[in-house]
């Protein structure tokens, strides 16, 4: 870890002591020992070369610290985040950004041996997104490509906001912030309040990319676990091509067998392969699928916004508040690159209430065309899967 911020506060602390209960490990006795292992190996060595490229400013230390928690998980994530949280006091006299404390983590275990414990971030990055679509897409917004006054000020304003939340060291902050982008992405409201307008805008969003969304995951997993030679002589070139091979064959068909042949090491992939096939075998069960998940993110946006409220009112923290704020994130990036998909491919935007107000059409429009009993086949998939919108396969979806 950096040890810089530790040995400031201790020295203007003095005999006073942090309760951290963490000490340098710097003897050469000590050392020669934790290189027995092949994981202190590997730790030391990254160590060494963090102190070769370290900045004057940089202290980096091997530190020991002793603990006990409930579990080593929850140990490393509250001494992290408490760590973290004593940068508040310099960066209010100073004003620099946060800066990463801890490194790398390793925990002993009964045996003697040691093991990595990683600490994931808060927001996974992308997997999807590639610099070109970047460059892209950041040119379409500053050059207004086919957006409105009102809409380019939206995500702007939008999107700045989503940049204050990932500057924040705090859970509620990022919670509130991301809450407060949500509405102002939404700021020509259609009914009365703040919360119903954001509630009822990303839901029609949300629910009208679902598919679209499930199917690109799946084709960027198949995708990374097959060789492209394989796919291709199933003449499964591209994501469109994937969608129509998917459609045009049932879960159990010998075609489907052949994908699920190539998955042998990855169990989990071609079980999933096989599930979402089933689960959107005919225009029945794909509006069952639907319905099931409309439910699902009402209920989640109605939970996200009380503990927003209790946060922000009541000043506490609420159980289950880190994943509600991975939730609202997912759902804020829905409804923007949604946005940023219909500028892609020239589609006008007047203003962001007109998305809401189409997205709300097709949703209905969709749910109507899927009261039948038709199974899904290559003449009959657009309209099963993305319902009245003919462009919404050829969006590059970032999620």
């Amino acid at each position: 870890m950096d040890f810089d911020l530790i040995e400031y506060l201790g020295s203007i602390i003095k005999n006073d002591r942090l309760d951290l209960h963490i000490r340098r490990v710097n003897t050469k006795t000590e050392l020669r020992d934790l290189e027995k292992d092949k994981a202190c190996r590997e730790l030391i060595a990254e160590y060494h070369q963090r102190l070769k490229d370290a900045k004057t400013h940089e202290k980096p230390a091997l530190v020991r610290i002793e603990d006990i928690a409930i579990d080593p998980y929850s140990s490393v994530l509250d001494f992290v985040g408490f760590v973290n949280s004593l940068q508040a006091y310099t960066r209010y006299f100073k004003h620099y950004y946060y800066s990463k404390q801890v490194f790398k983590v390793l925990l002993q275990e009964e045996t003697g041996y040691y093991r990595e414990i990683k600490i994931s971030e808060r927001f996974h990055k992308r997997p999807f997104v590639s610099q070109e679509v970047i460059d892209l897409r950041i040119k379409n917004i500053l050059t207004r490509k086919s957006m409105g006054k009102q809409a380019t000020i939206s995500i702007q304003k939008a999107i700045a906001m989503h940049s204050e939340a990932f500057d924040t060291r705090s859970t509620a902050s990022i919670l509130r912030t991301l809450w407060t982008a949500t509405e102002t992405l939404f700021s020509n409201p259609v009914t009365t309040t703040t919360r119903e307008n954001a509630m009822n805008s990303v839901l029609p969003i949300v629910q009208k990319t679902y598919v679209l969304k499930r199917l690109r995951t799946l084709y960027f997993q198949l995708n990374n676990a097959v060789q492209t030679s394989e796919l291709q002589q199933l003449d499964i070139r591209n994501f469109q091509t994937f969608v129509l091979y998917f459609s045009k064959y049932k879960a159990d068909s010998k075609e489907m067998k052949e994908v699920y042949s190539l998955l042998s090491d990855n169990l989990l992939l071609r079980s999933r392969l096989f599930t979402i096939r089933k689960e959107m075998d005919s225009a029945e069960s794909v509006r069952k699928m639907l319905a099931d998940h409309e439910r699902k993110v009402e209920w989640q946006l109605r939970r996200i916004y009380r503990i927003r409220n209790i946060i922000t009112h009541l000043g506490r923290e609420v159980n289950g508040m880190q994943t509600a704020a991975i939730h609202l994130h997912n759902y804020f990036d829905y409804v923007v690159n949604y946005m940023l998909c219909k500028i892609e491919n020239n589609d006008y935007i007047v203003s962001t209430a007109a998305v809401v107000f189409e997205s709300q059409n097709d949703v209905r429009t969709h749910s109507e065309m899927l009261k039948n009993q038709r199974t899904l086949s290559e003449n009959n998939y657009m309209e099963i899967l993305f319902g009245p919108d003919p462009k919404l396969l050829e969006n590059k979806f970032e999620f």
